[in-house]
């Protein structure tokens, strides 16, 4: 009689790259993250070097379930470096996933330094079900001496509400009528 949602029993996607393997740096990503309701995590490791001899940019792309509402979107860090390094930032943005897509949002050019978390994309967010990416548009370091680096360990926390579905609604308003009716023949 009642339908039980299946996004009821699904459970938060977690992407680790040291479990898994490296995020690519180019879109459309080779790797597209099925999220489910709640918090939502990719956690990786990037970093950048003075001399320009290594560099690694993450991007990566997700889908948001129909019914479902991507409510935040957070960055948090933990940076370590090498040499003498005076400055250490990074943009991102936020667009639809295909090759040639629009931005959504763009960050500001943050500091990687001192470790932090911060919350991006509020201009545009809460989003609907559709595939998005984020990219890692840009980093940028400052220092000197030839071994001068620096190294992040991040994660990003994507979370998604899961609307109710009109079986559950249904449920709840039977519920309430029902008890409103033993309530009422109580009371005479």
């Amino acid at each position: 009689m009642f339908g039980i949602s299946q996004t009821v029993f699904a459970t938060p996607f977690t992407y680790s790259e040291i479990a898994s393997g490296d995020l690519g740096q180019f879109l459309p990503s080779a790797k597209v993250f099925a999220l489910a309701p709640g918090d939502n995590t990719v956690s990786g490791h990037f970093f950048q070097t003075l001399n320009g001899s290594a560099v690694d940019v993450d991007s990566f792309a997700f889908t948001v379930p129909t019914g479902d509402t991507l409510t935040s979107i957070t960055f948090e860090w933990t940076i370590a470096t090498i040499g003498n390094v005076t400055g250490a930032n990074v943009i991102f943005s936020l667009k639809g996933a295909n090759s040639g897509a629009p931005t959504l949002a763009q960050s500001s050019n943050f500091s990687l330094r001192p470790s932090g978390s911060i919350s991006l994309f509020s201009t545009v967010i809460p989003e609907g079900a559709g595939t998005y990416a984020i990219a890692n548009n840009s980093l940028s370091i400052a220092g000197s001496g030839n071994t001068t680096r620096w190294d992040a360990d991040y994660t990003w926390h994507l979370t998604v509400a899961s609307a109710p579905e009109p079986a559950s609604l249904l449920l709840v308003a039977t519920g309430l009528f029902l008890g409103c009716g033993l309530a009422s023949r109580k009371s005479t």
